[in-house]
């Protein structure tokens, strides 16, 4: 993996991880929560990732000619966009479900 392809693959995981984070986030000043069932926000997040993903490499790179459109880099963009909101599924498993449970042992 080139250098440039971590970049797509980080940049991408990042917003989308972010993304995620930012719905999961529970605003409770009247009473009301965001839905976290069937995990609509990950599906979001993944969504948009691809877009900028591929965005990225068709619009800047291609029509602008601010670069070399390259299909590895959308293709790592798009790998980011999957790993992003999944390492948020797996720590927010990891304090929900497996530290509440170690607890309950002791």
């Amino acid at each position: 993996m080139r250098p440039d392809e971590k970049k797509h693959l980080l940049c991408i995981m990042l917003l989308t991880a972010l993304i995620v984070v930012a719905f999961r986030i529970e605003i409770n000043p009247i009473g009301w929560k965001y839905f976290h069932w069937a995990n609509w926000d990950c599906g979001l997040a993944f969504f948009i990732g691809l877009i900028v993903s591929a965005g990225k490499e068709v619009v800047w790179d291609k029509w602008l000619h601010r670069g070399t459109p390259q299909f590895y880099d959308a293709m790592w963009g798009t790998v980011g966009a999957i790993i992003g909101p999944g390492i948020v599924l797996f720590v927010e498993a990891i304090i929900v479900e497996v530290i509440p449970a170690i607890i309950k042992l002791f």
